[in-house]
């Protein structure tokens, strides 16, 4: 892991210990122990890399599994599907408000609530991002430190989509090819193109 990484790890055992007045120490061991405990379980032998690995049980959703752990009692969190329904609901229901004021302003009815009905939707959802940008914190991504080069455990292949249409675009495509791979020459690093049909 980088740097900030392990940074952000340590900062989070930290919050987890002031609000369960628990040691940092037996909490990382806690951590700990669910990750190994997963990367050793030999009944399923399909054992999920991401739960095998401490920063599951720290910063993504097996922070629960901690919280059991500890005996410690969060309150209820909403998940993603309802994150998502409150995000459409608040977009929607304030798209159908401006609609409603602004078809009002002009003239009431159908066809001008239709006609300013996208344009709402544009206000509305710029309204909905800027609020949550100043309510939701961001959540970091954790990163791998690769500076020393690419491992062959995490060999990484670059696709690019393309559409050929004709000799030339092959040729543009491959000269193009060449110059990523020139620029970004490392170990288990792949370039290829994925041709549309």
């Amino acid at each position: 892991m980088t740097d900030n990484t392990k940074d952000e790890y340590r900062n989070k055992i930290k919050e987890i210990s002031k609000k369960t007045k628990i040691s940092e120490i037996y909490i990382a061991k806690k951590a700990l122990e669910l990750a190994t405990n997963e990367a050793n379980d030999k009944a399923n032998n399909q054992t999920n890399k991401k739960q095998a690995h401490i920063g599951y049980y720290l910063i993504d959703k097996g922070i629960n599994q901690l919280y059991d752990i500890l005996k410690y009692k969060i309150s209820r969190q909403m998940n993603q599907k309802d994150k998502v329904k409150a995000y459409l609901l608040g977009i929607s229901s304030l798209t159908f408000l401006i609609a409603i004021g602004i078809s009002s302003l002009i003239e009431l009815n159908f066809w001008t609530f239709l006609l300013v009905l996208i344009p709402s939707s544009e206000v509305s959802i710029q309204i909905i991002q800027y609020i949550l940008s100043k309510i939701i914190k961001p959540k970091p991504i954790p990163k791998l430190d690769f500076s020393n080069g690419i491992d062959k455990e995490n060999a990484t292949m670059v696709v690019i989509p393309t559409i050929i249409k004709n000799k030339e675009k092959v040729q543009e495509l491959m000269r193009k090819l060449e110059v990523f791979y020139l620029a970004n020459q490392s170990e288990n690093l792949y370039f290829t193109l994925l041709r549309r049909l």
